[in-house]
C-alpha cells in the first residue's frame, strides 16, 4: 500500500473467503466479517489495512475467491492434490464429505471477472465477490475419473487424518483450522457482479476438469 501511495497506482487485490469465518450460507459483499481462524483474522487485518484512512487516495479494489482449480494450480490447494491423484491415476484424497456441495471457480473464468473489474473505474474502493460454481464431492470426482481413466479410489481425508499427514506435509497441515468450511460451506452471491457486469463466466465441468487434468498429466 505505501508503493501504491508513492507511485500513485491502482491496487487490484485478490483474496479468499476466510474472512467471512463461519458463515455458513450465502454471503455478499456487505456480509459481517467474523472470521474464527487465524488465517481469518489475519484476512480481516489486511481488509481494514487497504480500506484504512491512510490510504483513502488511493483507488483500491478487494476481490474474494472461493477453493479454485483450473491449469494453473497448486497441488497444494483443497482440490489440487485431488485432481492431480486423478490425473496421474494414483491413489489420492478429496478434503471433507464427498456429498456436501461446495463452490469452486475455474481460473480462467475468475481471470475473466477480475479483468473486468479491474478495467471499470467505477468498481474501485469497494469489496467485490468473485463467485464459481457449485457441485458435490463425488460429482466432481466422477467427470474427473472419466476424463483420466482413474479408477482408483479417492479417499476422505478427515479432520485427524489432515493433522497427520500434516506431520509430513506442512501444505495439508495448513487446511485443518479451515476444515469446518468443508462441513458448513459457504457460497459467494452472484448479485453484485451480475448487475454490473453481466452473467458471471462460467465454464461447463467436463471442459474445465478436462483442461486442468491435461495440464497435469503434460
Amino acid at each position: 500500500m505505501e508503493a501504491a501511495l508513492q507511485s500513485r497506482t491502482k491496487v487490484v487485490f485478490l483474496d479468499g473467503i476466510y474472512a467471512y469465518g463461519d458463515a455458513n450460507g450465502l454471503v455478499d459483499e456487505n456480509s459481517p466479517l467474523v472470521p474464527n481462524s487465524r488465517k481469518g483474522k489475519a484476512k480481516k487485518a489486511l481488509s481494514e489495512l487497504i480500506f484504512s484512512p491512510q490510504y483513502e487516495d488511493i483507488d483500491k479494489t478487494l476481490l474474494r475467491l472461493p477453493d479454485y482449480y483450473g491449469p494453473s494450480m497448486r497441488s497444494a490447494t483443497y482440490l489440487g492434490m485431488t485432481l492431480d491423484g486423478i490425473a496421474n491415476r494414483q491413489l489420492t484424497f478429496y478434503v471433507g464429505p464427498k456429498n456436501r456441495v461446495r463452490e469452486y471457480v475455474y481460473l480462467p473464468d475468475a481471470a475473466k471477472m477480475v479483468v473486468n473489474i479491474a478495467l471499470a473505474s467505477r468498481a474501485y474502493n469497494q469489496v467485490w465477490n468473485i463467485p464459481g460454481q457449485t457441485i458435490t464431492g463425488n460429482d466432481l470426482i466422477k467427470i474427473a475419473k472419466q476424463i483420466s481413466g482413474d479408477t482408483k479410489p479417492v479417499l476422505t481425508l478427515t479432520k485427524p487424518l489432515i493433522r497427520i499427514v500434516g506431520l509430513r506435509d506442512a501444505n495439508v497441515g495448513e487446511i485443518a483450522e479451515m476444515y469446518y468450511l468443508t462441513r458448513r460451506p459457504l457460497y459467494l452471491s452472484h448479485h453484485k457482479y451480475e448487475a454490473q457486469f453481466g452473467p458471471v463466466p462460467a465454464t461447463p465441468w467436463q471442459i474445465g476438469l478436462t483442461a486442468t487434468i491435461k495440464s497435469m498429466q503434460k
